[in-house]
């Protein structure tokens, strides 16, 4: 009998977690979010106020000098519109938002502690036996 070792690392079952939660944003044409649709009406008045000469739109709004919240948000969108459609632009957020957030919060507490892992990198998580 030979035993075939595999070894599955704690990195390899969090991003195997990560994927899994990108799923429901992957597999469905829209995102349904709270505030979505809000940051791309903002997302394409920062482009026309930016990019167009509506005197109309310029008498009515002004962008903020103050940096408040969500102008992070409101300008890789608005940079996403500029060649995609609002849905895959406000896809792409999100999903830079689950990828990030998660990887972001696993290296503070890695930096944190280093022996927060689950497992060793070492360790053998799943041995199967096979006949020859």
């Amino acid at each position: 009998m030979k035993r075939l070792n595999i070894n599955i690392s704690e990195g390899n079952i969090f991003l195997l977690f990560c994927i899994a939660n990108l799923l429901p944003v992957l597999f469905s044409k829209y995102t349904p979010t709270m505030d979505g649709a809000a940051h791309l009406h903002n997302s394409q008045l920062i482009l026309s106020l930016l990019g167009s000469n509506n005197e109309l739109l310029h008498s009515t709004y002004q962008l903020n000098a103050e940096l408040v919240p969500n102008w992070s948000g409101h300008f890789i969108l608005a940079f996403f519109n500029l060649f995609l459609p609002a849905f895959v632009a406000e896809k792409i957020l999100i999903l830079t938002y689950l990828i990030g957030l998660p990887y972001a919060f696993r290296y503070l507490i890695l930096k944190l502690n280093p022996s927060n892992k689950i497992m060793d990198q070492k360790q053998k998580l799943c041995v199967y036996k096979i006949q020859a």
